[in-house]
């Protein structure tokens, strides 16, 4: 029996480690490249991230890249904490798509 999509709550560096997976297997079957342009989302940002060089803060871009790979994504902020920008942003994410290379 199939059960719901479980919904997750992710930090930026595990939602940005969950985008680099799904890139790294993307570039296995050589279609990034092509992945990037049909959803319009900058290569070089793509291969940063799969490289793991992305040193801009970018929480919009993963999330943009999670919701192409097939999640529902909902980005929050903790407003109320000290912590850095990078410290505070949360992905709450369900996976409603199977991975399509």
């Amino acid at each position: 029996m199939n059960q719901p999509p479980r919904i997750q709550t992710k930090t930026y560096a595990q939602a940005l480690a969950l985008a680099k997976d799904h890139l790294l297997e993307l570039s296995q079957h050589q279609v990034i490249k092509h992945w990037a342009l049909e959803h319009n989302i900058n290569y070089t940002s793509i291969v940063k991230i799969k490289n793991g060089n992305l040193t801009k803060f970018s929480p919009l871009l993963i999330s943009k890249i999670l919701t192409f790979l097939g999640y529902e994504v909902l980005l929050t902020r903790d407003y109320l904490d000290d912590q850095p920008a990078a410290k505070s942003v949360y992905y709450i994410i369900k996976r409603i798509a199977p991975k399509k290379p």
